[in-house]
């Protein structure tokens, strides 16, 4: 039985040497020999570190040809499902599956195929960004064993990941490297990683070159009818034809979307509609026909996140319009759905909630609250947030007269926008 991948594997996820693992069952260098499948070791000898790494021999399935076929047919035709649909529930539902009946796989190709395919659904799932990134490490540890169609899988799914933490220009280099592979790409699997890159170009504010990727894949949906895939696009391009200032168009986008999930059904997704519709008469109409669609953003959503962006984008807005009554109530509101919705992934919004709920305090803003908040969004590598607050602390100050500790202020806001646009100098914009 040729396991040495699911061993080697397994050990190094559980931060296991190979003294640790071998002891009382064979040599480290045998144990060696066994994970890089230079020998077969005998079935005990296996049954052993199997065991000692909480694995069932049992639970192997073993390599046959026939079955590899079925296999992996099968793993192309759910991965393809999952991706295309790209809905949390089916996937979570996928993964348990996968997790049942074929968890470690005697063939290596198969295995290292499902592992990727796995990550994957972990992504869309919204599984801990950590334990991810952890995954992807061991992945990348051995990629020399991947195929080219593993490393492309490998790319994207970890330009996904650097997406998910914010790190969009590294993102994008994934997703670039993996759409450059001298690979023939089905028209899903192209139409995925054109998604992707027209979303972090506009992340990315490069604005000339995401339309192009965002039509390419909103044909492949719209030719297989997959509506909700095709609202991702008008989304996207409302977004788009915002930041070029043509809201005539952004507009146009996102009531056809409007249109789209009232004929379909599609209530779900009314939400993020309306607070974009919000987020674009902000601009556009003026604060309080924005702020109506941002309320009427709220009757539709569910799941706290997305709650907790419409409640951050309230008390921006209130900010700006200098309600302070209103800011202090949708922090508060804010603060209540974190503390009763507690996960890493809400995180940030707690830091975004006592800052505001801070800087309109009778008190004002304290030196603790302010380094406080800038360090994690720093350590989040999340300039951007870092470079605005250090903007707002620094014009408390100049206001309260404090010129020194204001001049500080601005400095580091400074540095965070040179790191934020990767540039070394002044010279550099």
């Amino acid at each position: 039985m040729q396991v040495g991948h699911i061993i080697k594997s397994e050990r190094v996820k559980q931060g296991m040497k190979q003294i640790v693992l071998a002891k009382g069952i064979c040599t480290p260098s045998y144990l060696s020999r066994i994970e890089q499948d230079q020998i077969t070791a005998s079935e005990e000898i296996v049954s052993l570190l199997l065991e000692r790494l909480g694995i069932n021999i049992n639970d192997v399935i073993e390599q046959k040809d026939d079955k590899n076929k079925t296999v992996i047919l099968e793993l192309r035709r759910l991965y393809k499902e999952v991706i295309i649909k790209r809905d949390s529930e089916f996937a979570k539902e996928q993964l348990a599956s996968i997790y049942l009946h074929s968890k470690y796989l005697e063939d290596s190709v198969l295995y290292y195929t499902l592992n990727l395919i796995v990550l994957r659904f972990k992504l869309i799932v919204g599984e801990e960004l950590s334990a991810i990134e952890i995954d992807i490490e061991l992945l990348r540890e051995q990629e020399d064993v991947l195929n080219e169609r593993q490393k492309f899988v490998l790319e994207v799914n970890e330009g996904i990941l650097l997406y998910k933490k914010n790190s969009i220009k590294q993102a994008i280099l994934k997703f670039e490297k993996a759409i450059k592979m001298e690979l023939k790409l089905e028209d899903w699997e192209q139409a995925e990683v054109h998604y992707m890159l027209g979303l972090s170009y506009i992340s990315d504010k490069r604005m000339a070159i995401s339309l192009e990727y965002i039509e390419s894949a909103e044909e492949y949906f719209k030719s297989k009818l997959l509506i909700k895939r095709v609202l991702d696009c008008f989304t996207l391009k409302g977004i788009y034809y915002k930041e070029i200032n043509n809201f005539f168009e952004a507009e146009k986008c996102y009531f056809e979307a409007v249109e789209l999930c009232k004929k379909f059904a599609i209530t779900e997704r009314l939400g993020s509609l309306y607070h974009n519709l919000g987020s674009l008469y902000l601009l556009k109409a003026g604060k309080q026909e924005g702020v109506s669609y941002m309320l009427e953003s709220l009757k539709y959503k569910s799941e706290p996140r997305s709650k907790l962006t419409t409640i951050l984008s309230l008390v921006i807005t209130y900010s700006k319009m200098s309600n302070i009554d209103k800011v202090i109530h949708w922090c508060e509101e804010g603060l209540s759905l974190c503390e009763n919705n507690f996960c890493k992934s809400n995180t940030p919004f707690l830091y975004h909630f006592n800052f505001y709920k801070s800087l309109y305090s009778k008190n004002g803003l304290t030196s603790y609250v302010v380094n406080k908040t800038i360090m994690y969004f720093v350590s989040l590598e999340d300039y951007r947030n870092a470079q605005k607050y250090a903007i707002a602390f620094a014009a408390e100050l100049y206001k309260e007269g404090k010129y020194k500790l204001a001049s500080t202020f601005f400095m580091e806001a400074n540095k965070y926008n040179y790191t934020n646009k990767i540039l070394e100098s002044w010279e550099d914009i």
